[in-house]
């Protein structure tokens, strides 16, 4: 291979871009790409510190991958960072017509795509396939697109066992202790006040009525559909069998201090407590691990959609 050759390959296999919410989607996504050279920037917030490192981060999607990997949902492309590779990916598909695009779908394929997105391209849905899959397509577009999978060495796969093993590590002394069973109900308390403060800012429109009983339960009124959010947590130095479970009812939830008539649970979702590998505390949803403010944004999205239209 001659000079001019090697000049022209790209510096990456892969780059990804993401929204900050779906940096653990990221993560398990990248350490799935062995074989392949991948840019992966784990940005740990959305906001741009200075204009120097822009070029640095734009380049990656602009000219020194063979394939932009983004991880999309609504909001994707409108914060600084996404803005930037957007901008980047735009450019790129306008001359190779998208081949080095894989656009992976994080919620349902009714959230839409992209608008500059041709609805002749194929999108990758994650809910439908995971994280093992999506890094099976990629490396299968990668190799379609020129590229090699690299094999991994005993060093480089050790390395990568030690890191998944250490996360194990985490997730099992997160579930066996009294620390993991504090965080877990703690994070259940901030779930309840970020919802109070949620349906406060939205009284002027949405009248709700918020009731916590004596058990710790939290009852929503006003919605869409009456909810009730309930926590059990049966050892204290277990979440074996805890869960946080959102109840849907018909007339107003029964209390623990209250008699309640004509009214039914008609149904209920369970979601078990886990922690993340960037080590956020949350409950296990569509595959990946959602803090309090990230929960209780999706709690409230279609009940208040609903409730107003």
């Amino acid at each position: 291979m001659d000079t001019a050759d090697t000049a022209k390959m790209p510096r990456y296999d892969a780059a990804i871009s993401f929204l900050f919410k779906d940096i653990d989607l990221a993560t398990q996504l990248t350490n799935r790409l062995g074989g392949l050279e991948v840019f992966f920037f784990p940005r740990t917030q959305e906001t741009l510190a200075g204009t120097d490192g822009l070029e640095s981060m734009r380049q990656p999607f602009r000219r020194e991958s063979r394939l932009n990997v983004v991880l999309f949902r609504p909001g994707w492309g409108e914060t600084p960072w996404t803005g930037v590779e957007q901008a980047a990916i735009e450019d790129r598909w306008l001359e190779d017509q998208f081949r080095s695009l894989f656009l992976v779908l994080i919620e349902p394929r009714s959230k839409g795509v992209p608008r500059w997105v041709p609805d002749t391209h194929i999108s990758f849905a994650w809910q439908d396939f995971g994280a093992e899959q999506a890094a099976g397509a990629i490396k299968a577009r990668v190799q379609e697109l020129g590229g090699h999978i690299h094999v991994e060495t005993l060093e480089e796969k050790a390395e990568r066992l030690k890191g998944s093993r250490n996360y194990q590590n985490r997730r099992e002394e997160f579930q066996r202790s009294f620390e993991g069973v504090a965080a877990a109900k703690a994070a259940f308390i901030e779930l309840k006040r970020l919802v109070r403060e949620r349906l406060a800012n939205l009284s002027n429109v949405l009248p709700t009525r918020v009731r916590e009983d004596s058990s710790g339960a939290l009852i929503l009124m006003g919605l869409a559909d009456p909810l009730k959010l309930v926590w059990h947590s049966h050892y204290g130095n277990s979440l074996e069998s805890a869960a946080l479970t959102v109840e849907t009812w018909r007339g107003h939830p029964a209390v623990s201090d209250d008699w309640v008539i004509d009214s039914d649970r008609v149904g209920a979702k369970e979601y078990r407590p886990d922690v993340s590998p960037t080590g956020i505390v949350g409950w296990q949803m569509g595959g990946r691990v959602i803090g309090p403010a990230e929960f209780a944004e999706q709690l409230l999205s279609d009940q208040v959609e609903r409730a107003i239209k």
